[in-house]
């Protein structure tokens, strides 16, 4: 899963994902997740390598695409990149 497609377009954004980045780096370089779906209560996803960065939602029957969009802005949020 890539993070960025989008190109970055400002200063600020950049200097967000390159300390995004430098952290990631620290802990092996990649982002894992165990993703449990439940089918009376939804989906949630969780991060190894940072716990504390979740994701989720209530669709019992999400697709790939949906839980990796999902993923991508709980970790541009975790690590406040716009």
């Amino acid at each position: 899963m890539r993070f960025f497609k989008e190109k970055i377009t400002d200063e600020q954004t950049e200097e967000s994902f390159i300390r995004m980045m430098t952290q990631i780096k620290a802990r092996g370089g990649n982002l894992n997740f165990v993703i449990t779906i439940d089918k009376k209560e939804g989906w949630f996803a969780v991060c190894k390598e940072f716990p504390s960065i979740i994701s989720g939602g209530k669709n019992t029957n999400p697709s790939e695409d949906e839980i990796s969009r999902s993923i991508i802005e709980a970790v541009k949020t975790a690590f406040h990149v716009p």
